[in-house]
């Protein structure tokens, strides 16, 4: 073998300059231009209209694309699937009818939604108005049907381009009560459409339309006299009328619930504050039953309608019992005798599931103009009275309806005992989900028992329930108000407290003052405080906390505490409860085994919880709960076996001494990951909440690799507190700190993983498909394509390493406390999320 020849310095340099000149022409290489019109066009299906359009101006060949594209064209969407959006802005009738000359083939046109129309063409002045419009539709010769939601624009339609369908639904988006005398629509007997949805419109009448479907009208005025006289929609399924401004004759509504009765494949019926004639669905139902009327039905809802007598829901649901789902009854209709007289008839329904007394639509319940008000502007006369159906009726209710899953009650003050609804042949048996609203009588005892008794119940929403009984009647004796047994109370009452103060420590009046929430300081100086923190308060005798109500120089002078209610929950397959506004003191979960989440908002006796079995449930909120004793629920919830990752939300009303609740999660026995969040955020922001729940998991399941998988020591907690006595308690506890939408926030955890995940660069899994980065948030995983716990791990391999060779344990799950401060100053702030 020869010696190896040597490479010249010349030939290295011109190979180097060969390589970077062919390097150089393979990036500046345009595919783009190479592809063949074929497979643009193909590409072009994929992508939005304003990036077809855009790439015209990029090249002669995509230009020579574009063009080819549009004009074999046959379905146009402006909107991009979008359909609740709002098409280009930018349009004017030239450049709008120079793009649809374009698609001669054009047959259907979607997301016409013009953030607004002129209504008429200006000399001189280049708008986009409805005449354009008009002119550019009319363009196309093979137009066949479009989407809109303008209502001048599909009146424009309906009288110039009459063989044009209105494609899709058709809802107005400037819908609002009072109704705009603006928004007027006449439809003519022609219109071809399928799904009509009007919200604030002024109507003249609602006429024969054939192809009708669906007819929702919300806050509708019907101006004529007689609106319903030519009414036939012979192919209708669902018709909805909400609180519309009709005629105040109920005669003149016998044309509409005949009309209704020729829809022989009508499945969904709203009447909603519909003031037609008493007895006339009995009537026209007797007469319409045996050739198909009403017998599709699915959903029946009746609300507010004045007139209305037991007859007229009876016959109907009488007359759709084979297929009917769904049944919401108004106060008025919501009695014991209408379920008797159901049961009378020994009917069958079979598909029957959700049910609704003493309903109310939620305008009237959210609206804030009085009843005359709503008279004025021309809704019916009627005011709704509470429902008088009594234990005996809802007995019965699940005797008829034997499938029911979902029930929700809406004040019924003549309920009192739940657990007598249930009896051999009333088992409710299959029901998953129960709300109570405003049934004041329940008694709480019988609830409970009633509870234990479902089988299947998963979830409960209790609103306005259970309220605290008046001041004064504990210590009166007789009834309120007799006076009798007054002085005695006073003394019974004093005595109480001066045995109190004799528990009271010497130096607890002489505590330091709570510090502010805001945590803005270092780790030396927060050991220190905590040190300083612990000397001044010498441990007492802990006892339940004393809430009551102070006493005001217009109030009895004699103060008393809150009437113990405890709510005690005992159901194998319960997974949540929502509480708001509701009286109870104590929440007992004695044996949940599924229970996952606990709400409660705005209970403001609500004080402690007890959880005696309940090993899966994860998720608590409590917001504007005033009087939570939050140190005992805390230690109650961190106290659990360590099964699942937990996270606490808790909107506190007064002043927090973050020091002193640190020093008790950290240095307590609880075998957890802590991290607690204060978010200052006002009005309330979720950001930070929910993207917490997206990754706190991740974080857990990196230690329970370690464990499994690893041998990676895991740290337990003993009871025993003083054996960290001092900070950081045992753990690596540090501070993060940032702001999201303008608001603080600031974060003090032992987390492990995390500063090197936040601090980590973006890998090839990265998804830039949101804006989130640890600029607007604590931690955006996805922004850095850590998606996984392996994935993790291959970031953070050189911290475990360390962390495995200083034999430091983690432990296996994670607990988040989550504190809002926007109710400090003691007012609640409203907040659309709860």
């Amino acid at each position: 073998m020869g010696p190896r020849k040597k490479t010249s310095k010349l030939q290295s340099s011109v190979g180097s300059i060969v390589e970077e000149h062919a390097l150089t022409s393979f990036e500046r290489k345009d595919y783009i231009n190479e592809l063949s019109h074929e497979v643009l066009c193909h590409i072009f299906r994929y992508l939005p209209m304003k990036d077809i359009m855009c790439m015209e101006c990029l090249s002669r060949k995509l230009r020579e694309a574009v063009s080819l594209y549009l004009r074999v064209i046959k379905i146009v969407d402006l909107c991009a699937g979008r359909w609740w959006e709002y098409m280009p802005s930018g349009f004017t009738d030239r450049s709008f009818l120079i793009l649809l000359k374009k698609m001669p083939d054009l047959e259907q046109l979607y997301g016409l939604h013009p953030r607004y129309l002129e209504r008429r063409r200006v000399r001189g002045y280049e708008a986009f108005s409805i005449p354009g419009v008009l002119e550019a539709l009319q363009a196309c010769p093979n137009l066949l049907g479009l989407e809109t939601s303008h209502l001048e624009l599909v009146e424009a339609i309906w009288n110039y381009m009459p063989q044009v369908h209105i494609l899709g639904k058709f809802r107005n988006r400037n819908g609002a009560f009072p109704i705009p005398a603006e928004n007027k629509l006449t439809i003519p007997v022609t219109a071809k459409l399928q799904t009509l949805h009007l919200v604030g419109v002024n109507v003249p009448e609602i006429p024969c339309v054939s192809m009708l479907r669906h007819l929702y009208l919300k806050w509708v005025r019907l101006t004529k006299p007689q609106p319903f006289k030519d009414f036939l929609c012979v192919n209708l399924r669902s018709f909805v009328m909400r609180n519309c401004a009709g005629p105040t004759n109920s005669l003149k509504y016998v044309p509409l619930v005949t009309g209704l009765a020729s829809a022989r494949n009508l499945e969904q019926l709203e009447l909603v504050r519909v003031p037609f004639l008493g007895g006339l669905i009995q009537h026209v139902v007797e007469d319409s039953w045996r050739s198909g009327g009403f017998r599709n039905l699915h959903t029946i809802v009746f609300g507010a309608c004045k007139n209305a007598l037991e007859v007229d829901l009876g016959y109907l649901i009488i007359t759709a019992a084979r297929r009917l789902h769904e049944l919401r009854i108004q106060p008025s209709l919501t009695k014991d005798g209408v379920f008797s007289a159901l049961k009378m008839a020994e009917l069958e329904f079979p598909q029957f599931e959700t049910l609704h007394l003493g309903y109310v639509d939620d305008f009237l319940l959210q609206c804030k103009m009085s009843h005359l008000e709503l008279v004025k502007y021309g809704l019916a006369d009627v005011i709704e009275n509470p429902g008088i159906i009594t234990d005996i009726g809802i007995k019965v209710v699940n005797e008829v309806f034997t499938n029911i899953k979902y029930l929700l009650i809406y004040n019924c003050p003549h309920l009192h005992n739940p657990h007598q609804w249930i009896t051999d042949h009333s088992r409710w048996s299959r029901l998953v989900d129960l709300t109570l609203v405003r049934c004041h009588a329940i008694r709480l005892e019988s609830f409970c028992h009633f509870v234990e008794l479902l089988p299947c119940l998963e979830f409960i929403c209790l609103d306005q329930m259970f309220r605290e009984p008046p001041k004064g009647c504990a210590r009166v004796g007789l009834s309120a108000g007799t006076g009798i047994g007054v002085s005695s109370a006073l003394v019974s009452n004093q005595n109480a407290s001066n045995d109190n103060n004799q528990h009271h420590h010497p130096n607890e009046a002489n505590m330091p003052p709570a510090p502010p929430p805001v945590n803005n300081i270092n780790n030396n100086q927060r050991q220190q405080e905590h040190d300083d923190l612990s000397k001044a308060r010498p441990r007492v005798a802990v006892r339940r906390k004393r809430m009551a109500d102070k006493s005001t120089s217009t109030s009895d002078p004699v103060t008393e505490d809150d009437h113990i209610q405890v709510l005690s929950l005992k159901s194998k397959n319960l997974v949540g409860i929502t509480l708001t506004n509701c009286g109870i003191t104590d929440l007992v979960l004695k044996d949940c085994p599924k229970m996952m989440f606990i709400h409660a908002t705005r209970c403001r006796v609500l004080k402690q919880l007890k959880i005696e079995r309940a090993p899966i449930v994860n998720r608590f909120d409590f917001a504007q709960c005033k009087k939570l004793d939050m140190d005992q629920v805390l230690d109650q919830i961190l106290r659990m076996p360590p099964e699942r990752n937990r996270i606490i939300y808790m909107r506190p009303m007064q002043q927090i001494d973050s020091i002193a609740l640190e020093r008790q999660l950290f240095q307590g026995p609880y075998p957890y990951h802590i991290a607690v969040v204060h978010e200052f955020s006002n009005p309330p922001n979720i950001h930070n909440k929910v993207r917490i729940r997206s990754w706190m998991d991740t974080i857990a399941n990196i230690c329970q690799e370690l464990i499994k998988y690893e041998f990676f020591p895991e740290t337990t907690r003993k009871d025993d507190v003083n054996m960290y006595p001092k900070y950081p308690w045992g753990r690596d506890i540090y501070t993060l700190e940032g702001i999201v939408d303008g608001a603080p926030y600031s974060m003090i955890t032992d987390f492990p993983w995390l500063r090197t995940l936040r601090a980590a660069d973006p890998n090839s899994y990265a998804r830039c498909d949101f804006e989130d980065d640890e600029s607007t948030t604590i931690y955006a995983p996805r922004r850095k394509g850590q998606l996984s716990a392996d994935i993790c791990m291959e970031t953070i391999g050189e911290e475990i390493s360390e962390c495995r060779q200083s034999k430091k344990g983690v432990f296996q799950r994670v607990v988040v406390l989550f504190l809002h401060h926007c109710d400090m100053p003691g007012e609640p702030v409203d907040d659309d999320y709860i």
